[in-house]
């Protein structure tokens, strides 16, 4: 979860209203979010979010809505173009797949994908550094559908970046 604070007086650049917060739960049962969320919250401060659930207030018996989101998904690929070298084998690509898919497996709510970092992630691949069985070319990454680029991929604050084996291509040149 990552949460939000908007204490102006003004909606800030995340769309949160003035004198707001707004939390971004992946996972969890909707009600129990709504609970916690009621619980540890200031009195007066408003809830933002496109997912709603109505609790009961155990002190008074009123009804109260409270908003909170779910994170959106998006799917990137990842591109690796790879000189071979000695010891290279078909399983280096996997595991360079593999290590890849780990590594964006533990991004969190709101975090940009940087690009370039990604070269580190795939030198974990090469078990020797003094004797390397590939050098990389190039990494480019992107949304699924948009094509690849060096560019950074910046995420919404409501966003999480996800990528499956599927969509990383190691391309030995």
């Amino acid at each position: 979860y990552k949460i939000y604070e908007n204490d102006t007086n003004f909606t800030d650049e995340n769309t949160v209203p003035a004198h707001s917060i707004c939390v971004v739960a992946e996972d969890g049962d909707s009600i129990e979010i709504a609970e916690a969320i009621y619980k540890h919250k200031t009195p007066g401060c408003g809830t933002y979010g496109d997912t709603s659930e109505t609790i009961k207030d155990n002190e008074f018996g009123t009804s109260i809505k409270i908003n909170f989101c779910r994170p959106k998904y998006v799917d990137i690929s990842v591109k690796v173009r790879i000189k071979a070298l000695s010891g290279y084998t078909n399983s280096t690509a996997d595991n360079i797949k593999n290590m890849l898919v780990e590594y964006i497996s533990n991004f969190e709510i709101g975090n940009d994908l940087n690009t370039s970092a990604l070269w580190g992630i795939i030198f974990s691949a090469v078990p020797n550094l003094y004797a390397p069985s590939f050098s990389i070319l190039s990494v480019t990454a992107g949304i699924c559908g948009t094509g690849e680029s060096t560019e950074d991929i910046n995420i919404g604050y409501n966003q999480v970046v996800r990528l499956s084996a599927e969509n990383v291509s190691v391309i030995q040149e």
